[in-house]
């Protein structure tokens, strides 16, 4: 069955073709130009013959796409709808929608063997790993051809979905990007004023201890985790790795030190960030504890306002977000690398190509918002995300959605994975100088983050 949107732009379509037919006839004899020649018995001209002889257009060669996706049945809904959108207007194309239940290793696997979906959702060691190797196509021709407005994205993101020997192999799905989350009625307990886009370490910090009531059970905040918290670095100052040099490690220089030692205050000296047993104690998620008031900030992602909104109906008026604080020297926070890729070795690279470009469009973009809840990675659209949540989700009409769009604009989300030569093994070693030093405290900061940066610089030299 076809969808509204679908028939809706077939509608539009015969408009536009009566527009240049009827509607165009009726405009010449409106101009006293005849529409029809008058009746003869003389033989049509030499070019009418020849125009009536001529041979039709040739239609284009069918294509058959598979495409792959990991997720939510939201997310498939989305992707069948962009499908039924794009074949309508290249009705030579295929699209099977496949929504895969497994880990994108399937698709490597199933790469290296010789076949496989032709355009997939990656993300992650997943994603790295197959562009690295050379399952995915290079669209650097096809961007330079093109003139793609890549400039129209966070240069972070789109960076980890290349690589210097395989070119660009990877386009943004989506971004989740990470804002401080807050519970309205603990702000207001306490007297203290909502954080606003000013906000820096020391409004943050001043103000997770002031909210921490543990006789009351209230947290000022909590372990946001290693892939959060490493970006405080970045705010600082410092990197995580190199930026001309991915094998390098650089998350033991004086800024980084300072910055995870900041973290580590705010969990053993002010014991403002519960962590570790004494949140497990609580038994509880930490959205429940957010709606509820035992937390009065988090640090999380721009997938959850719609869900949120659903789930906790009674406390939709009990929180909102804003930008994470600055730092003392960069504003950063953590973004999504999940993509879309084409298989090297797609049996139609430049229909795969057009389509990929689709999936860019305020088109597609818009529907998969719509039916998904997540947030357009193109800068120049970020007020459509916004419309499109607050239409959807009346609920979030006064929420300060436009805390999401501020890292795109300002394009300061790092990525999620993709930095290092050897992404997942780093990344391993930077999980667990942030367990045993910021978590358990077992060994200081710069013991374990300098020990962390020497073991992974000789890892990436093998």
């Amino acid at each position: 069955m076809e969808t509204d949107e679908r028939k809706t732009r077939l509608t539009r379509r015969s408009v536009l073709w009566l527009g240049g037919g009827t509607l165009g006839a009726i405009a010449l004899a409106a101009c006293g130009q005849a529409t029809m020649p008058a009746a003869t018995d003389e033989a049509p001209a030499a070019e009418e013959q020849e125009a009536e002889a001529k041979e039709p257009e040739p239609q284009a060669e069918a294509v058959v796409m598979d495409w792959a996706l990991w997720g939510d049945s939201t997310w498939v809904e989305a992707a069948q709808a962009g499908a039924d959108a794009y074949t309508a207007e290249n009705p030579n194309v295929t699209l099977n929608v496949l929504g895969v239940k497994d880990s994108p290793s399937v698709y490597i696997t199933s790469w290296v063997a010789g076949s496989g979906p032709d355009i997939a959702m990656t993300w992650g060691v997943n994603l790295v790993q197959a562009g690295r190797d050379g399952l995915l196509l290079d669209m650097d021709p096809y961007i330079k051809r093109d003139s793609f407005p890549m400039d129209d994205y966070i240069p972070f993101q789109l960076g980890a979905m290349r690589w210097p020997e395989t070119g660009q192999y990877g386009l943004p799905m989506y971004i989740n990007v990470y804002v401080l989350w807050y519970n309205r009625q603990v702000f207001d307990k306490q007297g203290i004023s909502f954080p606003d886009d000013n906000w820096g370490w020391d409004e943050y910090q001043d103000a997770l201890l002031r909210l921490t009531d543990r006789p009351n059970t209230v947290f000022g905040g909590v372990d946001a985790g290693w892939g959060r918290g490493i970006w405080k670095i970045v705010q600082n100052g410092g990197t995580i790795v190199d930026p001309e040099n991915d094998r390098h490690a650089t998350f033991d220089s004086p800024e980084a030190i300072e910055a995870m030692e900041w973290v580590h205050a705010r969990y053993h000296q002010d014991r403002s960030i519960v962590h570790g047993e004494e949140w497990a104690a609580l038994d509880r998620a930490k959205v429940q504890a957010l709606m509820q008031g035992t937390l009065a900030t988090w640090e999380e992602g721009s997938w959850g306002p719609g869900q949120y909104s659903i789930d906790y109906p009674d406390n939709v008026a009990d929180w909102d977000v804003v930008p994470l604080p600055q730092g003392p020297v960069a504003r950063a926070t953590q973004g999504s690398i999940d993509a879309w890729v084409v298989w090297a070795n797609t049996k139609d690279p430049d229909t795969a190509w057009d389509f990929m470009k689709f999936l860019q469009t305020d088109t597609y973009l818009d529907l998969q918002c719509q039916i998904a809840s997540i947030q357009h990675p193109r800068a120049s659209l970020q007020d459509r995300y916004i419309s499109i949540m607050k239409e959807n989700f009346p609920a979030l009409a006064d929420k300060n959605l436009d805390a999401f769009a501020h890292p795109v604009r300002g394009k300061y989300a790092w990525p999620n994975g993709g930095l290092f030569r050897k992404d997942a093994e780093v990344f391993g070693i930077l999980a667990e100088a942030w367990q045993t030093a910021i978590v358990e405290d077992k060994i200081t900061v710069a013991e374990a983050f300098t020990d962390g940066a020497a073991r992974a610089n000789a890892l990436m030299a093998e």
